[in-house]
């Protein structure tokens, strides 16, 4: 009878080790999905940022040669 608990509980501890281990690569998962989207926003806003600052130097250049 002893044994029978004592594999069931091991078999449980397993068991919750499991779908502790599911849950911790679904929240790995998310971490990295969030940073993936936090650098990809990061590199849009420098590129816009780039892409304005150059066309507001050439509007300069331009009133200021024409």
């Amino acid at each position: 009878m002893q044994t029978r608990f004592a594999c069931a509980s091991k078999k449980e501890a397993g068991d919750r080790a499991w779908v502790a281990d599911i849950e911790r690569s679904k929240g790995l998962r998310v971490v990295v999905v969030v940073v993936v989207v936090v650098v990809v926003v990061v590199v849009v806003v420098v590129v816009v940022v780039v892409v304005v600052v150059v066309a507001a130097v050439v509007v300069v250049v331009v009133v200021v040669v024409g």
